[in-house]
C-alpha cells in the first residue's frame, strides 16, 4: 500500500512563538473579554479543556508562573496544557511552533512543550531567540544539544559556550559579543540550525550598514541548509 496517498500536503508553521517567560508576553487576561465577544461558543470549548475560565486565566498568568509556593513540574504542565488547548480550538491550522524565548533560562518549560507536543496535533521545535554582535538569531534543536539529558539544560549550555550566561543584566537583555561566524560554527557542533527574523528590522539581517554581514550570514544559512532539512525531517 502506498504511505504517500494524501500527496503533498501544504502546513502552516510559527517559528517564532515567545512564552509566558518573555518580557513580551500577553496573558489571557489582556484579552480574553475580546476572544469571548467574537465567539462564545469556541472560548467555551477552549476553557473546557482546562477545568474553565478561572483555571485558564490562572495557568496563563505571570503570577501563578512564578508562585514558587507550587511545584515547578504542577506549574508547567497547566500552562502548556492551556497553551496547546488555545491553539487546538483558535489555531487548528499549525503543524508546528518553535519555542524561542529570548536567551531562554527556565529550567523545565522548553522540555514540556516538547512533551505535550508528542500527543498533540501541533509539533514542536525547541530553540532560543539570541542577539548576536545586534543582529537576532532564531536557532532550534531536533534533540537535545551536548547530548544533555533535557532541551532545557542543552540549550542553557549552548548560551554559556557563546557567552551568555544570564539572561539579562538588569533588565536588558545580554546580547552575544562573539563573532557571528564562531556563533555559527558553535550551532554546526550543537547540530541546530538556525535562521533569522524580522530581517528590515533595527535589528534585522538586513539594517541598513550591514550588507557585508549580511552576505556571510547567507552563504552560512545555505550551508546550513542540509542541517535544516535534516531536523525538519525528524519533526515531521
Amino acid at each position: 500500500m502506498n504511505p504517500y496517498q494524501k500527496g503533498a500536503a501544504w502546513r502552516i508553521w510559527d517559528l517564532q512563538i515567545q512564552t509566558i517567560l518573555d518580557d513580551g508576553y500577553k496573558s489571557l487576561a489582556t484579552y480574553y473579554e475580546q476572544l469571548k465577544e467574537l465567539d462564545a461558543e469556541k472560548w467555551g470549548s477552549f476553557v473546557s479543556r482546562v477545568g474553565g475560565e478561572s483555571n485558564a486565566l490562572l495557568y496563563d498568568s505571570k503570577a501563578y508562573f512564578g508562585n514558587d509556593t507550587i511545584p515547578k513540574k504542577e506549574r508547567c504542565v497547566n500552562h502548556v496544557s492551556t497553551v496547546f488547548a488555545f491553539l487546538e480550538i483558535y489555531k487548528p491550522h499549525l503543524g508546528l511552533i518553535g519555542i524561542t524565548d529570548h536567551n531562554y533560562h527556565d529550567e523545565m518549560l522548553l522540555d514540556e512543550f516538547a512533551s505535550k507536543a508528542k500527543s498533540a496535533t501541533c509539533q514542536v521545535l525547541c530553540g532560543v531567540e539570541i542577539n548576536v554582535s545586534g543582529i537576532h538569531m532564531l536557532v532550534y534543536f531536533a534533540t537535545p544539544p551536548y547530548s544533555k539529558t533535557t532541551f532545557s539544560e542543552g540549550v542553557k549550555t549552548f548560551l554559556s559556550k557563546i557567552g551568555v550566561d544570564a539572561p539579562k543584566t538588569g533588565n536588558v537583555l545580554n546580547v552575544c559579543n562573539k563573532a557571528p561566524q564562531d556563533v555559527i560554527k558553535e550551532i554546526q557542533v550543537s547540530d541546530g540550525i538556525f535562521i533569522y527574523p524580522h530581517c528590515n528590522s533595527d535589528n534585522g539581517l538586513f539594517k541598513s550598514g550591514r550588507e557585508q554581514i549580511g552576505l556571510c550570514y547567507l552563504i552560512s544559512l545555505i550551508i546550513c541548509l542540509p542541517l535544516f532539512c535534516k531536523v525538519t525531517i525528524r519533526k515531521v
